[in-house]
């Protein structure tokens, strides 16, 4: 499929639906979250949440976000090491939760007060694998056709019993919010819009899980991956290191001169061709239509396949070759006219696409100021089918921690 049908796929949300997979297998899980809402609730939910997730009003959580990172290379990689292996996976799935929650809730795991029930860091852990697991889990279920019943599903009977868990939590962080609203804490967020938007609570806790979840896998692996290409790529990982020191000048990076650091975002937009973190998209035509000069069928399933476009060697040079410059001239984090869709496109397209970008601008300056990604020469990635492109083995890149 070319870019130019894949984005008329896209913009023509009202013909090519969300299939069959969606009602089965997701909306299971996801209720009414923005996933799985359609047509007017879709529209309604995603005008209430659109406005928190600008670039401007993100880059106002980048405090958070090196805080987080902070902890999690002091908790993760403790220094004790000039060198060593790494599955890095783990951190970045680790810092994708908690930043999360600091955009979206304005919740701090390392500096909770007023909370019913007391966090751990087991809890913590427990968290992002239920997260991960369920994302693998539901994925599966949907392009394999495997059973969503418990009974017969282990691997959906465990995310089910995991569920009422994972609510529970929310219903924490709601009376946790509330309380901190009552003593003349008012912050506008996510979390507060939603407790404001008169969503019966099982509704809400879909637009929770949609939130914690839909980002989680995609954008710890997304990072990851980059990490594991640096490591591949010296060179690439040089000039990057290089324009680190010529912008931040040795200083933590701020929300100043995010944009500043040009080559590091083309390296992320060519880390997403090279590993799709989404290969692929289902849709359904809930009409006879044409795509071109293609006449589609009434109730025919389509697939996307990002993947098969990133790779197509008709739009792109030497495609197997890890090459950022190729992104100088594409400033967007779309391309339609290369079929270049990471975070899809049109009415759907993903709402924490800028979340996804700045939060791992920090995370990975603040890596690249200290560390160096070596490749560790043994590692393969074993990738499994899931709602994006996870592994089985993690992703294991050496660390070495570079001379003061």
């Amino acid at each position: 499929m070319k870019g130019s049908i894949a984005r008329e796929v896209l913009i023509k949300s009202d013909v090519f639906v969300k299939g069959w997979q969606f009602d089965r297998v997701l909306d299971n899980i996801f209720k009414n979250g923005l996933v799985t809402s359609k047509g007017e609730r879709y529209k309604k939910d995603k005008a209430l949440l659109s406005k928190y997730f600008t670039p401007k009003n993100i880059k106002q959580s980048v405090p958070d976000f090196i805080r987080n990172t902070k902890v999690l290379m002091d908790k993760h990689f403790d220094g004790s090491e000039k060198e060593a292996s790494q599955d890095v996976s783990n951190f970045f799935l680790h810092l994708t939760l908690r930043n999360f929650f600091c955009f979206a809730f304005n919740f701090d795991f390392e500096n909770l007060t007023e909370l019913k029930n007391e966090i751990t860091d087991a809890d913590i852990d427990h968290l992002v694998n239920v997260t991960s697991s369920g994302s693998k889990t539901i994925g599966q279920a949907m392009f394999l056709d495997l059973p969503i019943n418990s009974l017969i599903n282990p691997a959906m009977r465990y995310l089910h019993q995991e569920l009422p868990r994972l609510y529970k939590f929310m219903e924490d962080v709601c009376e946790w919010h509330l309380k901190r609203e009552a003593r003349g804490i008012i912050v506008d967020n996510c979390l507060d819009a939603m407790l404001k938007s008169g969503h019966p609570r099982e509704e809400l806790y879909g637009q929770f899980t949609t939130i914690i979840s839909a980002g989680h896998d995609t954008t710890g692996y997304f990072q990851a991956y980059t990490a594991l290409l640096l490591a591949k790529h010296p060179d690439v990982q040089k000039r990057v290191k290089d324009e680190l020191r010529e912008v931040l000048k040795g200083e933590t990076i701020t929300e100043d001169n995010i944009n500043q650091l040009t080559y590091l975002q083309c390296v992320f937009k060519e880390s997403l061709r090279y590993y799709g973190i989404v290969p692929f998209l289902p849709r359904l035509a809930n009409r006879e239509t044409m795509l071109g000069k293609i006449r589609i069928p009434s109730n025919s399933n389509l697939i996307l396949a990002f993947t098969n476009m990133s790779f197509d060697e008709e739009v792109w040079s030497d495609v197997w070759t890890f090459n950022p410059d190729r992104f100088q001239e594409i400033p967007s984090l779309q391309s339609a006219s290369k079929g270049y869709f990471p975070f899809a496109y049109g009415q759907r397209v993903c709402i924490g696409m800028n979340m996804a970008n700045i939060q791992s601008i920090v995370a990975l300056s603040m890596l690249l100021q200290k560390y160096t990604f070596v490749e560790e020469k043994s590692y393969r990635p074993k990738f499994t089918l899931s709602l994006s492109l996870t592994t089985t083995n993690g992703v294991k890149v050496w660390l070495k921690q570079d001379e003061e």
